[in-house]
C-alpha cells in the first residue's frame, strides 16, 4: 500500500486531474470533434511532460502558423497559453531541483528585463487615447505580444538541451518556410504578388514571405557547404533557386535588397581567394538567370521600381512615398514625446490620426517603432541586445567544432539571418514577431552548448 501511495507523484496526480478534465468537457459539451482534439491534447500534454524539448516544437508552431478556428481555443484557453503554464511548471521544478539561475547572468536576458521595464514605465506615463480612438489603441497586444515571446526565449534556452533537439528547431523553422514557398506557388490570389495562402501567418504579405524565403536559402546555402556528395549538393542548390523564385515574384523591394545584402556577405566570406570567389558567383549568377526567366515582367519592374517619381509602378511608387511620410511623423511624434521612453508601446496609430496627419497605417521600420514605444532608452537596448546576438555568434564561428556542439551552418545561417532581419527592420515593423525572439533564444542554446561540450572535454 505504501508503494501505491508513493507512485502517485505531481506528473501523476496533474495527469489525473487532465483526464477528468477531459471526462467532464465531454460530458458536458457532447461533441466527437472536442472528444478528440481533448485526447490529442492530453497525449501532447503527458508528451511535454517526459520531453520538454517537444513543447518547444509545439510553442514556435503555435507563433509561425495560424491554426484554424476550431483548434485556436476560447479566450485565454489557448494551445500556446495550456502549453506556456506546463512548461512554467516544468521550470519551476527544473529551477527548485538544480538551484541554478543560470539565465540571469546572460546579458540578453538582462536586456530583455530592462527593455520590459521601460515598456512599463513608457506605458505608465502615457497618454490615454480618446473614446472615439479606443480601436486603435494596441498597447495590450503589443505588451502581451512582448512578454509572451520573451517567455518563449526563457522556455527555449532551458529545455533546448541538446545538438539534435536544436536540429529539430531548425527543421521546424525550415519546414514552415517550405510550406509558406510552396503555397504562394501552387495557390495565386487576386494580387500578381505572391503571398502565403497557408504557412507562416505573417508571410501572407509579401514582404515577408520574402524575408523567410531568403531565410530559407541562407540555411540551405550553409548546411550545402557542409554536405561533401555531389547529388545532396544539388538539391539542395535546386531547391534554394525555387526559394530564390519565390522572393522575386514577391516583388518585394526590401527582400531584393536583402538579396544584394546577402551575396555581399558571401563576396566577403569567400575572402581574397580567387577560385572560391569565382565560383560562389558562377553559382548565384547562373540560378538568378535561370529564376530570372520564370518571373513575370511586371514583378521584375516593381522590385527594381526604387525611383520615387511616380511612372509605370505607381503602386510601388505610393509605397515609397508612404514610408517616407510614415519616417517623418514619427520623428515629429518622438520629437514631441518624452524622448526617454517613448509615447508607449502601442500608441502611434491613434495619436497620429488624431493630433498629425489623420493617417493611421503602422510605422513599417523597427527601429522607429522601438524608438517611440520606448524611447531613447528602448532602442539603446534593443540595439544593445542584437550586438550581443552578433558579437557572440561571431565568436562562435572562430571555435573549434565538436559532435555536441552545434554545427559550423547553424552559427553562420543565425549570424547571417541576424544581419538580414536588422536590414528587413529599416521596412518592416517586426521586432514584435517571432523572428527576433527565435534568433536570440538560438543565440543562447548554441553558446550553452558550445560551453557543455567544452566543459565535457575539459574533463
Amino acid at each position: 500500500m505504501q508503494r501505491s501511495t508513493a507512485s502517485l507523484d505531481l506528473p501523476s496526480l496533474i495527469l489525473i486531474a487532465a483526464l477528468a478534465l477531459v471526462g467532464a468537457t465531454i460530458a458536458f459539451v457532447g461533441q466527437q470533434l472536442v472528444l478528440i482534439g481533448a485526447l490529442l491534447g492530453v497525449g501532447a500534454l503527458i508528451l511535454i511532460w517526459k520531453h520538454p524539448h517537444f513543447g518547444i516544437l509545439i510553442l514556435l508552431s503555435t507563433f509561425l502558423f495560424r491554426y484554424p478556428s476550431y483548434l485556436q481555443g476560447y479566450g485565454f484557453l489557448t494551445i500556446n497559453n495550456i502549453i506556456g503554464a506546463v512548461l512554467c511548471l516544468l521550470l519551476f521544478f527544473h529551477l527548485l531541483e538544480k538551484r541554478d539561475l543560470w539565465a540571469l547572468h546572460d546579458s540578453r536576458i538582462r536586456i530583455i528585463m530592462a527593455i520590459s521595464a521601460v515598456f512599463l514605465i513608457s506605458t505608465w506615463l502615457a497618454r490615454e487615447p480618446p473614446q472615439n480612438m479606443a480601436k486603435l489603441d494596441r498597447t495590450s497586444i503589443e505588451l502581451w505580444d512582448f512578454f509572451t515571446q520573451s517567455a518563449f526565449v526563457i522556455f527555449m534556452i532551458h529545455f533546448i538541451r541538446t545538438r539534435e533537439q536544436l536540429t529539430f528547431v531548425f527543421a521546424l523553422f525550415f519546414f514552415a518556410i517550405m510550406v509558406s514557398a510552396i503555397s504562394a506557388l501552387l495557390i495565386t490570389g487576386v494580387d500578381y504578388r505572391a503571398s502565403a495562402s497557408f504557412g507562416i501567418d505573417a508571410a501572407t504579405n509579401s514582404n515577408r514571405l520574402g524575408f523567410y524565403s531568403l531565410a530559407g536559402i541562407v540555411i540551405l546555402w550553409y548546411l550545402r557547404q557542409s554536405v561533401s556528395t555531389p547529388m545532396p549538393r544539388v538539391a539542395l542548390l535546386g531547391v534554394a533557386a525555387l526559394l530564390l523564385l519565390v522572393v522575386f515574384l514577391t516583388s518585394s523591394r526590401s527582400a531584393l535588397i536583402n538579396t544584394l545584402v546577402f551575396a555581399g556577405i558571401l563576396a566577403v566570406e569567400a575572402g581574397v581567394r580567387p577560385r572560391r570567389l569565382i565560383g560562389t558567383f558562377i553559382v548565384i549568377g547562373v540560378v538568378s538567370f535561370l529564376v530570372l526567366k520564370l518571373v513575370p515582367e511586371q514583378n521584375l519592374e516593381r522590385i527594381t521600381a526604387f525611383d520615387t517619381s511616380s511612372g509605370v509602378q505607381s503602386e510601388a511608387h505610393g509605397s515609397a512615398t508612404h514610408r517616407l511620410r510614415v519616417a517623418k511623423v514619427a520623428l515629429e511624434i518622438y520629437s514631441d514625446s518624452n524622448l526617454l521612453v517613448g509615447v508607449g508601446p502601442g500608441n502611434f496609430r491613434w495619436i497620429r490620426q488624431l493630433d498629425y496627419d489623420l493617417e493611421r497605417l503602422s510605422l513599417h521600420n523597427g527601429y522607429l517603432w522601438a524608438l517611440l514605444s520606448g524611447g531613447l532608452a528602448g532602442l539603446v537596448l534593443y540595439l544593445a541586445l542584437y550586438w550581443t546576438c552578433w558579437r557572440d555568434l561571431r565568436w562562435l564561428e572562430a571555435q573549434p567544432g565538436s559532435p555536441s556542439s552545434p554545427p559550423s551552418w547553424m552559427i553562420k545561417s543565425t549570424r547571417t539571418l541576424l544581419l538580414l532581419f536588422l536590414v528587413f527592420s529599416l521596412f518592416a515593423e517586426v521586432w514584435l514577431e517571432i523572428i527576433p525572439f527565435f534568433i536570440i533564444g538560438l543565440t543562447i542554446v548554441m553558446l550553452r552548448l558550445h560551453s557543455q561540450a567544452v566543459g565535457r572535454k575539459a574533463s
